[in-house]
């Protein structure tokens, strides 16, 4: 075996895009609807998918991958270079998949791997899939202390965030891939268009959105310098009140606006003066 950085993603809601509608399911579903999901449209989603990864495999110079079904491994050098483009590949994947309708969540870690030709297996394969198959969002975050990423940190490539585990019991902070999350409405349709086939929508599937959203609320902070503070390399203080407190001062300069008061009045941190 030799160490590697590993990557292992799926695509979510993937059984969805590929089965074939039930009975019970066509009869909710308008004739328009239902033929998203004939055989002919379902190929297309699966070769979609299978173009993405190849298109990214080569982009980044990935040699060691392999494709099962919804899932990608993909394991690289054990070196700064070799972390640097696979969180460049992860971050590309994120972006582009969710482009073509291909929402992804993946784990990335470190350990010993061996790669063969038809079958890999290693602990950092098995640690990046368990911790893909455990985050409850679109995205990607990383083992905690995962060596080498304290050379990267950028709130444009990797970052500290309270990434959203299924079965976590305690709230962990972990490097999280930086990426362009879509505006909630145009979430919804990408993450819906191809994989949603009912109705209703799930309270599963809606707190997946939501908290993707809310990493996507904390990125906009960062971009328009509201959180001065902020280090790509910790996380202060709690996310909803870091959203709450921000909210606030939004609501606050539309109330003055409103009056046609803005003008006379100042923003300092968390003091207001005239």
């Amino acid at each position: 075996m030799e160490k590697m950085y590993c990557y292992v993603g799926d695509v979510l809601g993937f059984s969805d895009m590929v089965s074939e509608l039930t009975p019970d399911e066509e009869k909710n579903l308008t004739s328009e609807e239902s033929a998203r999901f004939t055989p002919e449209e379902r190929a297309k989603r699966v070769d979609s998918w299978t173009k993405l990864v190849e298109r990214e495999i080569d982009n980044h110079d990935i040699s060691h991958y392999q494709f099962v079904s919804d899932t990608v491994f993909v394991g690289v050098e054990p070196n700064n270079e070799g972390l640097e483009r696979l969180i460049k590949f992860s971050k590309d994947m994120l972006n582009n998949g969710i482009n073509n309708s291909l929402p992804l969540r993946a784990g990335i870690a470190y350990g010993d791997v061996e790669w063969r030709e038809k079958i890999s297996f290693g602990t950092a394969l098995i640690n990046a899939h368990k911790l893909g198959e455990d985050q409850n969002w679109i995205g990607t975050c990383c083992e905690s202390d995962l060596p080498g990423i304290e050379k990267l940190w950028n709130f444009e490539k990797v970052f500290v965030y309270p990434a959203p585990l299924k079965t976590e019991i305690l709230l962990t902070y972990r490097p999280v891939i930086s990426w362009n999350v879509p505006e909630y409405k145009d979430l919804r349709i990408k993450t819906s268009v191809n994989a949603i086939r009912h109705k209703y929508v799930t309270w599963r599937y809606d707190s997946l959105i939501q908290n993707t959203i809310l990493f996507s609320m904390y990125k906009k902070l960062i971009a328009k310098n509201l959180l001065e503070k902020a280090k790509p390399s910790s996380f202060e203080g709690h996310l909803m009140e870091i959203l709450e407190s921000n909210i606030d001062i939004i609501c606050h300069e539309k109330y003055l606006q409103d009056k046609g008061l803005k003008k006379q009045f100042t923003f300092d941190k968390d003091r207001t003066t005239i």
